[in-house]
């Protein structure tokens, strides 16, 4: 802050504060391991120095496809998630100086149900496990 006399009154200029983009962190590895119909839950980590043009975008890429979560927050969870959830998810923030992205890789393990089990899911098509229950 400057000060200066004026021959009137006392005037203060005050600096433009700088703003630099935001950084981002998904607090997670880079790859989530979930079995279906668990919770996914994922907290996105972030630093900013203009809070009020901060804004927070969960992004889900599927297929070469973008959907996005609305309204976002600084966390993702759903709920029973599928194998068909499965794929990447990034926490996108912006602020009037720019934007930053963070993404992970969700994996959803099959739940076995009578013996059968979709280990995974491509874009080419399933790969099937079937188990053979016993009785012991």
């Amino acid at each position: 802050m400057r000060l200066w006399l004026d021959t009137t009154r006392l005037r203060a200029q005050q600096s433009p504060i700088q703003q630099s983009e935001p950084t981002v962190k998904i607090l997670t590895d880079r790859t989530v391991n979930i079995t279906e119909d668990g919770t996914l839950l994922l907290q996105c980590n972030y630093t900013s120095s203009d809070d009020i043009n901060t804004y927070i975008t969960w992004k889900y890429t599927s297929n070469g496809h973008n959907k996005y979560f609305l309204p976002s927050s600084k966390s993702l969870k759903i709920e029973h998630i599928k194998r068909t959830d499965a794929d990447e998810y990034t926490c996108v923030v912006s602020n009037s100086a720019g934007k930053a992205n963070d993404t992970v890789t969700v994996n959803v393990v099959c739940k076995y149900t009578d013996g059968i089990c979709i280990t995974s899911l491509s874009k080419t098509g399933y790969i099937l496990a079937f188990v053979k229950l016993i009785d012991v």
